[in-house]
């Protein structure tokens, strides 16, 4: 059995409408009547505040994410510096920004340093924020100091 196309009592030809008067006429409207005239700048007035919003978080959530990497690399350096047995402070401090806490964890083979920054992304406006990173390394032997007699 062949399927018959959808068909409709009421059926409009195409082009045409009962409920406008000009439509068929082939003349396409190309500005808004009157009543829609103001629509587009209300849409826009609720619209501003959410691209706002969005603009905002994404600001926010970037410099979290730098701040974040920035404290990675200190954890990094200073880990390294603790394993060589120099100071991890000195080391991280210079990726972090003043005011963020740097602590040092020292086991029977490495070393583990933690590195907290506070951070406020966008000021007064949002919530304070802290990321921190730690990062641990196997202490380097000590090489004997030339000069040592202890060996001979």
């Amino acid at each position: 059995m062949a399927k018959q196309p959808f068909a409709s009592a009421h059926q409009i030809p195409l082009g045409k409408s009962s409920h406008h008067p000009k439509a068929g006429s082939g003349r396409a409207t190309a500005s808004p009547t009157r009543r829609e005239g103001g629509f587009a700048t209300a849409e826009m007035a609720m619209a501003l505040p959410v691209v706002t919003l969005v603009l905002a978080a994404a600001i926010w959530s970037i410099s979290a994410m730098g701040t974040h990497i920035r404290a990675v690399d200190a954890a990094y350096s200073g880990a390294i510096a603790a394993a060589r047995g120099e100071d991890a402070t000195v080391a991280a401090s210079s990726y972090v920004p003043a005011g963020s806490a740097i602590s040092l964890t020292e086991s029977h083979n490495t070393v583990t340093v933690t590195v907290e920054v506070p951070i406020r992304p966008l000021g007064g406006l949002t919530p304070d924020l802290s990321v921190s990173s730690s990062a641990t390394a196997s202490k380097e032997p000590r090489l004997p100091v030339e000069g040592n007699d202890e060996h001979d």
